[in-house]
């Protein structure tokens, strides 16, 4: 698991979101792919938490 911090912009504001995720492979007929699965939106949190 870890945080992401993802910055998006949309017209002259940029907005922050922290998320908690986690990354895993999984294996298939084309070979493997690495997936990620957002477990908790953290952007509301204060800081001091995070």
């Amino acid at each position: 698991m870890h945080i992401h911090r993802v910055k998006s912009k949309r017209g002259d504001k940029v907005y922050t979101q922290i998320l908690l995720r986690e990354s895993y492979r999984e294996r298939g007929e084309h070979g493997s792919k690495v997936k990620k699965r957002t477990l908790l939106n953290l952007t509301k949190y204060p800081e001091s938490v995070i």
